[in-house]
């Protein structure tokens, strides 16, 4: 099977990683895109545990 993509990809003139270029611009781009629901579900999980903590004592 990885013959056969690699055969496709050099037929369709696409790159094998298909068109995924790293760079560190692109990594400092998608934390700042993730961060913020990350934010929002560490407060949500925090504000859970420390509720539920304060009920049972």
């Amino acid at each position: 099977m990885a013959v056969a993509g690699k055969w496709i990809c050099s037929i369709a003139d696409i790159d094998e990683t298909g068109g995924l270029q790293q760079s560190l611009e692109a990594v400092i781009d998608g934390l700042g895109y993730a961060s913020p629901p990350i934010i929002a579900l560490l407060f949500i999980l925090m504000g859970g545990g420390l509720y539920s903590c304060r009920r049972r004592g």
